[in-house]
């Protein structure tokens, strides 16, 4: 039972940061022409947000499969979580105006479809490819729940306080949560954890 929990402890925490990313990116895609309009700037910014966005998302997926061939996995995954952080921080810390929402168009969409590759090859790395249907269509489950909770959330909290705000705080919390659970030394650790399992469990 003991190995069975640790092998996957790895699993459930990428899973869990897709989540995170689902949250993200269904409440910008749902709530950003609001958010934009309750900062008191022209609606039709919000076209022109989803445009740049839709940009930057192309290029910056095509960017992290190159990074990928160099770079570790799961600490580009990190840094991409990290990144979002920092881009919703200065967009509440910086006036709201329409060169800093164009700025954060182009922070989110080029983080957007970025954390898919990273993800995937975590999952693929910990488990192999033979399970790689199954576990990523649970990954995608998690990611739909947390697309959900970003879309209520988002919709209740503008409801109850009337800003953002509380939504822009749980986003950075959030952010940064997915960006530890993949941080590398903790997936090193919980799947060093396993194999040393896995040896006693056959040793026994």
């Amino acid at each position: 039972m003991g190995s069975t929990r640790n092998d996957e402890g790895p699993f459930w925490r990428v899973a869990l940061s897709f989540g995170v990313c689902g949250f993200h990116v269904a409440f910008l895609g749902v709530h950003m022409p609001g958010v934009i309009e309750r900062c008191g700037l022209p609606a039709s910014l919000a076209g022109t947000w989803i445009a740049v966005a839709g940009a930057a998302n192309i290029a910056g997926s095509v960017a992290m499969g190159f990074a990928l061939k160099r770079g570790d996995a799961a600490v580009l995954l990190a840094a991409t979580y990290l990144v979002r952080a920092a881009g919703v921080a200065a967009v509440v810390l910086l006036p709201a105006t329409p060169a800093v929402m164009i700025g954060f168009a182009i922070v989110m969409g080029a983080s957007h479809m970025a954390t898919l590759p990273p993800t995937s090859q975590l999952v693929s790395r910990q488990h192999g490819v033979q399970r790689m249907g199954t576990l990523f269509g649970v990954v995608m489950l998690v990611h739909q729940v947390g697309s959900f909770a970003g879309i209520w959330l988002g919709g209740w909290a503008a409801e109850a306080t009337g800003s953002d705000r509380l939504l822009w705080s749980v986003d950075i919390a959030l952010a940064i949560a997915a960006a530890l659970l993949v941080w590398p030394r903790a997936q090193r650790a919980t799947t060093q954890e396993g194999s040393k399992a896995r040896v006693s469990m056959r040793a026994s």
